[in-house]
């Protein structure tokens, strides 16, 4: 069984797979990319770019990791969108998640550590005129 390391050692990521929305049965594939670096020390800076095909603007997230801990952590989340919200994270040997619960926004990401050292990963995202969207695929290290 591979480590649970993902956002917490420095790295280059590779995920793709569908984001559908509670407005349509239809669903986009999407790309994405991990740049994770140590910020400081016990701090880790995750800036994830998503390319959605038939879109042509990127999605860029910059997730900020402080306060990491074997089991806890904070996590800062900044985009376009949303601007800069706080969560917390949850993780033990297979699983890291975190979540944000803002007025603005709320949303979840839960990443499950598979056999082979890949990630699959769920999140659900909502804004507070119940605007729903579901996002789920692989994530694999790319070295």
């Amino acid at each position: 069984m591979a480590r649970n390391d993902f956002v917490f050692i420095s790295g280059i990521w590779l995920g793709e797979g569908k984001i559908t929305f509670s407005t349509s049965s239809e669903f986009i594939k999407f790309y994405t990319k991990w740049q994770i670096v140590e910020e400081s020390s016990g701090a880790m800076k995750a800036t994830q770019t998503v390319e959605m095909r038939g879109i042509e603007e990127q999605v860029i997230n910059v997730l900020t990791f402080t306060d990491i801990s074997e089991t806890k952590f904070a996590v800062t989340l900044e985009n376009q969108t949303v601007g800069k919200i706080q969560g917390t994270g949850l993780r033990d040997h297979h699983v890291i998640a975190w979540e944000f619960r803002q007025p603005q926004f709320e949303g979840f990401e839960v990443y499950e550590l598979q056999e082979n050292g890949d990630y699959f990963f769920y999140a659900e995202f909502c804004t507070p005129d119940q605007f729903r969207s579901l996002v789920e695929g692989p994530v694999r290290n790319k070295s």
